[in-house]
């Protein structure tokens, strides 16, 4: 089917915090988490919105707009979340059912269905190579759907590609462990 549980819920939390900052419902602030699960998450910060608004349009009760800094702060308090509630609490067991939750609500029905950040396999979409990272899709009785337009300036786009790297230099580094340990292995047979 699909993965990727960490972005689910590190955009509920990014969801969560930007509700707080302006001061509404969490159902009315749409904003994702996106890439691999890790430093090279980011944020579309282009297409997230708040009531409706472009989030850059929107303005805090003290009258000041998101800027690069204060975005850069957020995506930090998310990334840092999980390290904080299992500082805390010893376990990120809350998030994960909630992931868990999102995802097998929009699974249940035919009616229903959700828009979600999951890893999917995504071959040579955004020109990213065969590989799996967090993205909007949208999720149904069927699974994940197609990858939804996204809606990405030039830097999102390269934090999108710099996250898909990531995930595949991770793949490609178990790859060449894995062989080392096979050839460890044959060694050892063979000379037992």
């Amino acid at each position: 089917m699909f993965s990727g549980l960490e972005p689910c819920w590190a955009s509920s939390r990014l969801r969560h915090l930007l509700a707080r900052r302006y001061g509404i419902a969490e159902r009315y602030v749409h904003a994702y988490v996106i890439g691999e699960h890790g430093d090279s998450e980011t944020v579309l910060w282009s297409s997230a919105n708040v009531g409706g608004k472009p989030l850059a349009a929107v303005k805090a009760d003290d009258g000041d707009a998101l800027d690069e800094e204060g975005r850069t702060n957020l995506l930090d308090q998310v990334r840092n979340a999980a390290d904080q509630i299992i500082a805390g609490k010893g376990a990120t067991s809350w998030a994960i059912a909630l992931a868990t939750g999102q995802i097998l609500e929009a699974l249940d029905q035919t009616t229903h269905s959700a828009v979600l950040p999951v890893s999917w396999p995504i071959d040579m979409e955004l020109g990213l190579g065969r590989v799996c990272v967090s993205l909007p899709r949208l999720v149904d009785a069927r699974g994940a759907g197609p990858l939804l337009p996204l809606v990405a300036t030039d830097g999102e786009l390269a934090a999108i590609r710099a996250s898909a790297a990531a995930v595949q230099g991770t793949h490609q580094g178990r790859q060449h462990l894995s062989t080392l340990v096979d050839e460890l292995t044959v060694t050892s047979m063979s000379s037992g």
